[in-house]
């Protein structure tokens, strides 16, 4: 595993530079003279830049080297949050935000592919599982260390931090040998795989999962409203809960061979887990235990799906890696937006647990009929050009 370090490195700054920006947006927005809502929509601005990013750069690069699209991901990454910290209005701040959204998508897909390919298939759950679990170390450990730094010293020195790791880690990305995913195919047929309904069905999956978790974990303050504890303790619960979901869980599908069933294991426990948080609001003891579960579950999904889709067509691992993450990210967006909505027109928290109860009860019947298809079935050829 010696050989995925730079890959689980960029993840890492990635998770620090994503997840770390709600907590700096009030110091942005004093600096740029505008609102903390203005300022936020440089996330917004990031998640969008995400989804689009990384299948379409998927595409474009196929017939690079791996190296390439990462060495491109982390310098869109740097520079951007340079741009970030020399941003004297709400353009250029946006415009940076968008680079470095940019620049995630394209490394993410390609790291997690070509990590899959390095580890072999013996060990690829475990390998996509480092991947993710560095990712989300980023908002375990990254997340508290920045906040203390901008507080110290303002919200540029941790940007400042975020933009020397990218700079190590691309140092240490561009001094690797060759690193192979796989020989892509012809833009003609990587479009027309992307678009195979059964491939879009995991996807979806992946898609109703992002929406109802993270869309809810946007409002977990709403949540944690008069309950036993804070805000900052059920999110720090979550996080610990997500690091380990994300670690644990390519050794369950690499001892199992079974991603989909895991899957189901999961979405089942996911559900159990937010349906527990009224009943658990007052409770000290109980509190932040359904935090614990839903933060490993929710990270715990990234993996398996990943898996699934690596294993029904190798050829494509790049692309069907992006088409997940793309899920990811559009899922958290519209998930924030429906929440959000709904927030205004008078629903509680508990109503918005009962929404993603249902939600996720949706992906988990699809799930199950994905269970009773073959691997075979969910690929179909393409026609030849």
């Amino acid at each position: 595993m010696r050989q995925l370090i730079f890959l689980a490195a960029g993840m890492f700054v990635i998770g620090c530079d994503n997840y770390v920006m709600a907590g700096l947006l009030p110091g942005i927005g004093a600096s740029l003279g505008v609102s903390i809502a203005a300022a936020g929509q440089g996330i917004t601005a990031f998640d969008l830049a995400y989804v689009v990013s990384a299948p379409l750069f998927a595409v474009l690069l196929a017939k690079k080297q791996a190296r390439v699209a990462l060495v491109t991901g982390l310098t869109l990454l740097v520079l951007g949050n340079l741009l970030t910290l020399l941003s004297g209005s709400l353009v250029i701040y946006l415009a940076s935000r968008a680079i470095v959204g940019i620049g995630a998508g394209l490394f993410t897909p390609v790291a997690a592919a070509a990590a899959a390919k390095l580890a072999g298939p013996d060990r690829k759950g475990r390998a996509l599982s480092l991947i993710w679990g560095c990712n989300s170390a980023g908002a375990v450990i990254g997340v508290p260390v920045g906040l203390w730094l901008a507080g110290m010293t303002g919200w540029q020195a941790t940007l400042l931090v975020i933009s020397g790791l990218g700079a190590i880690t691309l140092g240490m990305t561009t001094w690797q040998s060759a690193v192979c995913v796989v020989t892509q195919p012809r833009l003609w047929e990587h479009i027309c795989f992307l678009a195979n309904r059964r491939v879009l069905a995991v996807a979806g999956v992946t898609l109703l999962t992002a929406t109802g978790s993270l869309g809810l974990y946007s409002y977990v303050g709403l949540l944690q409203a008069g309950a036993a504890h804070s805000v900052a303790a059920a999110l720090s619960v979550w996080n610990i809960g997500g690091l380990i979901g994300s670690t644990v869980i390519g050794y369950v599908v690499d001892r199992t061979e079974q991603p989909k069933s895991v899957m189901v294991v999961i979405l089942v426990a996911l559900i159990a887990a937010i349906s527990l948080l009224p009943v658990s609001h007052s409770i000290s003891m109980l509190n932040l235990c359904p935090y614990l579960l839903w933060g490993a579950m929710g990270w715990a999904t990234v993996t398996p799906q990943q898996y699934t889709l690596i294993g029904v067509h190798p050829e494509q691992s790049t692309s069907l890696v992006a088409l997940n993450s793309s899920a990811i990210g559009l899922g958290s967006a519209l998930g924030t937006a429906l929440g959000g909505l709904a927030i205004a027109n008078g629903f509680g928290a508990h109503h918005l647990v009962y929404a993603v109860t249902a939600l996720l009860g949706c992906a988990l019947v699809l799930q199950l009929s994905l269970i009773k298809q073959s691997p075979q079935e969910i690929v179909s050829a393409c026609p030849t050009r």
